[in-house]
Parts: C-alpha cells; structure tokens; sequence
C-alpha cells in the first residue's frame, strides 16, 4: 500500500510528553496512515527528515486573525513558525455577529481591504471557508460583539429583551460551530457587563458543550480579584475556563501570579477544568483605547472621538490618567508614556509613527503626552495598537511551569508583503512558538518532549480537537519538521517581522503549507467546528 507523501529517518515526538523515538510517517490524503518503518519506494513524495524532528502541527490557542487571515489567507507568520490551527475570536471580540455601525471587530475591515458582507456567525465562517486559508481556525465568538449588537456600547446592566438577544446570538453562533464563548472585560463594551451577564451567558455554553475563555478583568492591580471573578464565572456556569494570557502587568504587581496560581490550583483540586495560555514576552499588545478610563468609550469609537474634540473631557481624562491609581486599569501610571508603544496605525494616517513611544510622539509634537495620545486616537478614529514593556521574566517563567498552560501569540496574521505589510507588529506573531521551545524546552523549564505537548496535544485535549495534535495513525496529518539545532525565534521589537529559523516543512492536512520557514502558497486549511455531538 503506497503513500502520498512520507516523512523519513527523523525524530518523532508524538505530542503527548513522551520522549523522541525513530519512526516515519506516512500520509493518504489528509491523514496519518502509518507511524512506524516505512521504504522509500511505498511513498509518491518523500521529505527526508535525517538529523531532524518531527512533531504535530503547532496549536496556537489566543490569536486574533479573524480579519487578517482573510486578508493574508497564506497565513505567513503562523507557517513561517510552525501553526497550523488558530483559535480565534478571543478577547471578547470577534467579526460576528455584526450589524453595520455598531462599533465592533468588523467595523474595522476595511483597514484590511474588506468588505464584511456577513450578518450572523455562520456568515462569517462560509466567508472564511470561500477564502481557503493555509492554516485550521477554530472559532470562538466574542462577547463584545454579542453586546454591541444586542446593546451598542451602552455602559449598563443588559435588559431583559437584550439579555435574550444576546442568549440567542451566542446559540446561533454556537450552533454554527463555535467552540465556546470569549470575553475582554478591559475592553468596552464587554467591560460594562456585571458578573450576572457572563454567567448567564457561559451557561449556554455550557450545556452546549463549549468553553469559556476571558481577558479577565484586570491584570495589574485587580488581578486577583479579576481570577477570583472568572473561576466563579466558570464554576456557576459548570463550563470550562480558559484564562487568556496569563500575567501580572506593573512592577508594583509583578509577582502576584504566586496567589492566582495558588487560586487556580485549589480551583483544579476541587473539579473545575481551568486552563490558561501565555506567551514567552515580557511586553504585552493592546488597543490604544486602554489607556483611556473604560467609561470614556461609552457609545462606541464615533462617540469617543467626539468627546476628545472637547477641551472639558481632554482636561477630565488627563487629569484621571495622572492621578487615578486602582480604580481601572490605568496602564500609563503604572508604566509610564515611555514604556508605550505605538505599533499599528488602523488608518495609515500615522504609519510613521510606528516604533515610537507616545512620549517620543509627545515630544515630536511637541504636546503633553496626554494631548499627543487624544490627537492619535482622533486621527486614527478611535483605534490604534500598542505594545507595552510591562511584564517580568519570572512571572512569564511561573506561569509557562504550570502544568495547565498552553501556548498563545495573543498576534495575529501578519506579512511582510501585500495590504497587512505596512501595519506593525508585535514579535510574537512571528516567534511565539520556536522562542517558546528553544528558551523554555530545552532543559530551563521543562523538557524539549513536555514543551511540545504544551504546544500541541494538550491544547488539542483542551478544545477538543480529537484527531488533531498528536502523530497517531488515524489523525490529521498536520506536521512540523525541524531543526533542533538551529530552531529559534529572530523577530524582535526593532525588527518584529523577521521569520523563525530552524523550520523546515510545515504540513497542513497532508499538504506541504511551509518549505524552508516560508509559505509556498497551498492553502490546505479548513474551519474546524466543534463535533455537532456537543452542540445544542
């Protein structure tokens, strides 16, 4: 019985944390057929794998490449490091559903080049199927978008009406494949909703099978409070908790993770399933928008760039922004103008300005910080990305240690070529996962075989992805060759586009997706809905 393409002489590790072992691989079509001894003569294709590794396809777990992928469907960054699935729809915020103006995710496709022709989930992932990417989505809906579509950005308690409005937006989602729920509540307008909302909401993904997963409510000063909030969140609604992007942001709250840790474990010791992901950078990405207090974006993008027209609210946030310490997450008293980061211009408008911080912007315009910020918010319409230096090593260390974390960018798709080459970036949309394996797997934290299953059949475990994230005869043959040798990460802040070095062939469902750590242009990959036995 011949094979369509085989995988010969390397070092299998099979991504459940066992140790590496001889064996081949051979592919029919899009599955794995043998794992064992194979002649070359039995396969169409051979990739000669001699003095190299191979393992599953990386999962990355917290991306937001909803709009992007559509944009790049090559997907260059994820293959250039070894992804062949990403989740999507994190952070409370994805492209469905969507009612024109409402100030959600798909608001902003035109900054990408698209034109969102879709209303309800199911929309949106036909869009996606119609585009044909390189790599998996498995696609969660955010609940930003489920309020902004129901509510607006209106900062209060849901009524009845809207509450159900969203229930059923959430099942429609959910009945389209959805694999669970996400939340941002730093973000507005998921950050108006009180506690009672989310549980209600987790619920329905709850007796429909799916997960939870939240950008908690604070990560600096409120963390523990925040982690406190979604382990009850998870455990009133009998659902699965993925707490996104573990960490402590701040000096004054570096090191806190020893008491959510602490939290997640006594949580885990009493039955609750509780997962959490982290990616291996000591500086985080995020809106501009959250430099502001939460309740100035009541009423959505247009409304705050209205209220920064006003001399009185300029004067009013200012002042907040200087004086208000743990009242909201008020990333610039803890950190500094000169620790922030302006990444990604929305708008094109201030591309020239990417790679500053808001103090140098200041400075070049010779404004306070606070007016310089209010200015850029104004011009690139109430958007804008930034990375903020913000994070200790050794809390970045403590979570990855933990045996329930996985691995997430947190990035999203990105190249170097086409409409997304002139947007910033931060470097872990290119080097999360090779950096992960070669500064933690390789004796510092854990073993190069633990580290590995972190990256694959663990959080393929977690989602429930049940033929992906192992090498086993039966399951999807989506693979990374490479070379432990020379696997690392080269993207830095300066320079946050380099590609990973080491990776040799990326395969996605059988198809070779990635040749020497770049995309040759097959765009084999599919949307992964969740099993319809856990639906409904």
């Amino acid at each position: 019985m011949g094979y369509d393409l085989a995988i010969l002489g390397g070092r299998l590790y099979d991504g459940t944390g066992a140790a590496a072992r001889r064996a081949d691989v051979g592919i029919r079509g899009d599955t794995i057929a043998t794992v064992g001894r194979i002649a070359r003569r039995d396969a169409s294709e051979v990739l000669d794998a001699t003095r190299l590794v191979v393992v599953p396809g990386f999962i990355d777990v917290h991306t937001h490449s909803d709009l992007t992928l559509l944009a790049c469907p090559t997907a260059d960054n994820a293959i250039g490091q070894g992804v062949t699935t990403e989740v999507i729809g994190n952070c409370g915020a994805s492209p469905a559903p969507y009612r024109p103006g409402c100030g959600g995710m798909a608001d902003t496709a035109k900054a990408f080049g698209l034109d969102p022709s879709w209303r309800d989930f199911a929309g949106y992932l036909r869009v996606v199927e119609r585009t044909q990417p390189a790599i998996n989505v498995v696609p969660l809906v955010g609940h930003g978008d489920l309020r902004a579509v129901a509510m607006g950005f209106e900062r209060r308690p849901a009524e009845p009406s809207e509450m159900e409005t969203m229930e059923v937006l959430l099942q429609d989602a959910l009945d389209a494949g959805a694999f669970g729920l996400s939340s941002g509540l730093i973000y507005p307008p998921g950050a108006y909703a009180p506690p009672a909302e989310l549980v209600r909401l987790a619920r329905v993904v709850g007796r429909s099978g799916g997960l939870y997963a939240t950008h908690i409510r604070g990560e600096g000063a409120t963390l523990v409070r925040a982690v406190a909030e979604a382990l009850d969140t998870a455990r009133r609604a009998r659902v699965p908790l993925e707490i996104s992007h573990h960490k402590a942001t701040g000096p004054r709250h570096w090191g806190t993770t020893r008491t959510t840790l602490a939290m997640i474990d006594a949580a885990l010791a009493g039955g609750q399933r509780v997962g959490m992901d982290v990616y291996p950078y000591t500086a985080t990405s995020t809106d501009l928008t959250a430099l502001l207090p939460p309740d100035a974006q009541e009423g959505g993008p247009k409304a705050l760039v209205e209220r920064l027209r006003d001399p009185a609210h300029r004067r009013a946030y200012a002042r907040r922004i200087r004086e208000e310490l743990d009242v909201w997450e008020n990333t610039v008293r803890e950190v500094g103008w000169g620790a922030v980061v302006f990444s990604a211009s929305i708008t094109g408008r201030n591309r020239r300005l990417q790679g500053r911080t808001l103090r140098q912007i200041a400075r070049l315009r010779r404004k306070a910080p606070e007016d310089a910020l209010f200015d850029l918010l104004i011009e690139e319409e109430g958007r804008g990305e930034i990375i903020i230096h913000e994070v200790s090593e050794a809390d970045v260390m403590r979570v990855f240690r933990h045996p329930a974390t996985v691995v997430g960018s947190d990035g999203w798709t990105s190249s170097r070529h086409g409409v997304l080459a002139a947007f910033g970036a931060h470097p872990r949309a290119w080097g999360t996962f090779p950096r992960f394996l070669s500064r933690y797997g390789r004796g510092r934290l854990m073993s190069l075989a633990q580290a590995i299953h972190r990256a694959t059949g663990l959080p393929a475990a977690r989602l429930g992805l049940a033929d992906r994230g192992l090498v086993r005869e039966g399951h999807k043959a989506d693979l990374v060759v490479f070379d432990p040798r020379t696997l690392r990460d080269t993207a830095t802040y300066a320079r946050p586009k380099s590609p990973a070095r080491g990776i040799r062939w990326v395969l996605v469902n059988g198809e070779v997706a990635g040749r020497a750590g770049r995309p040759t242009g097959i765009r084999p990959g599919r949307v992964l809905r969740r099993p319809a036995s856990r639906r409904g």
